[in-house]
C-alpha cells in the first residue's frame, strides 16, 4: 500500500507540471479543465496515506482530505 501512495505522489507531480505547461503555453479553458488531473492525484495520495497509516489522527486526516477536495472543486 505504501508504494501506491509514492506512485500517485509521483503521477501527481508529473500531472502538475503538465497543467503548468498548459496553463503557460495555452491558457483558458484547457488549463483549467487539466488542473483537475493534478487534483485528482493529490486527494487520492492524501486519502491512500490516511488509509496506510494507522496511527494518523482520523480527523486530522479527513479534514486533509476534504481541503483537498475543495481544492479540487
Amino acid at each position: 500500500m505504501e508504494i501506491l501512495v509514492y506512485v500517485l505522489l509521483a503521477l501527481g507531480l508529473l500531472a502538475t507540471a503538465l497543467f503548468l505547461y498548459v496553463r503557460v503555453k495555452v491558457g483558458g479553458v484547457k488549463a483549467a479543465l487539466t488542473k483537475i488531473i493534478p487534483s485528482v492525484f493529490f486527494v487520492l495520495t492524501a486519502t491512500f496515506s490516511a488509509i496506510a497509516n494507522k496511527n494518523a489522527p482520523t480527523e486530522f486526516s479527513a479534514l486533509v482530505v476534504l481541503g483537498l477536495v475543495f481544492g479540487l472543486i
